[in-house]
């Protein structure tokens, strides 16, 4: 049997005038294959992700989403941006990282598909606590020891979406519309497609079922506090919070441990 793209070439044709981002997909059968092996036969690469949509009160996301391979992305620093791909790394000094980003995203211009939900591809990613400056002046009192990026985005056009409602699982290409031919364009997102279809045809290393959860841990992990001086800030933050200075306080203790 003839395997089935969508939307068809003309399809894409047509759409490819409303907007230069159009996914095309190939629908497959949820049966044996589950979110986690599927993210363990595509995450051979760095950036891989796993999301779930569930969201307020539901137990059960109607989507999981699984990207791997991504083309491009954007990591800042207090205000040095760095905006990369595989060729090439654009390094910027900006007060507004934030709008750096933003015209990063607006670029694209995605153009809605029917079988799709409404996020498919694009940047994925996180903005720490310490981004709030951008916006906001702030004190900064704390010791940055870990020297991490604010904000971290990649950005994805081959994603897996499996439809927990349906029952299927769609491989995602979302093309980019260029210079190049269309036909050519349309064809590249086929051959990604098949390639990652191809990879979740491949076995998976399974673990023994004997594991269990009893048993000491072999990991040894360390924290940033002393117990003792984690308790009197315990204490320091319950005589802040009688003494009205407070309403909330987030107290935490770092807890790391080398893994291979």
């Amino acid at each position: 049997m003839e395997t089935q793209y969508y939307p068809t070439f003309s399809e894409f044709r047509e759409l490819s005038k409303k907007g230069n981002v159009i996914p095309v997909y190939r629908q497959l059968f949820a049966d044996t294959l589950t979110p986690v092996t599927a993210f363990q036969k595509v995450s051979d690469t760095d950036y891989a992700f796993l999301l779930e949509s569930a969201d307020g009160g539901a137990k059960i996301a109607r989507y999981s989403l699984i990207g791997s391979n991504p083309f491009s992305g954007f990591k800042c620093k207090g205000h040095n941006v760095e905006i990369f791909n595989d060729k090439e790394i654009t390094r910027l000094e900006t007060t507004d990282p934030i709008k750096v980003l933003e015209q990063q995203i607006s670029k694209f211009s995605p153009v809605r598909v029917n079988g799709l939900p409404d996020f498919f591809g694009g940047a994925v990613g996180y903005t720490s606590y310490d981004s709030v400056r951008y916006v906001e002046t702030l004190p900064d009192s704390t010791v940055d020891d870990l020297n991490l990026p604010d904000m971290y985005f990649m950005f994805y056009d081959e994603t897996i979406v499996f439809d927990h409602l349906n029952k299927t699982i769609k491989v995602v290409c979302a093309a980019h519309i260029d210079e190049r031919d269309i036909q050519d364009i349309y064809e590249d997102a086929v051959n990604k497609i098949d390639n990652v279809t191809n990879k979740l045809r491949t076995p998976v290393m399974t673990l023994s079922d004997d594991i269990t959860e009893k048993g000491e841990l072999s990991l040894k992990f360390s924290s940033n506090f002393k117990k003792s001086d984690f308790l009197q800030a315990v204490e320091t933050c319950k005589e802040y919070i009688r003494a009205g200075d407070v309403i909330q306080t987030v107290l935490s203790q770092r807890l790391q441990t080398e893994i291979n």
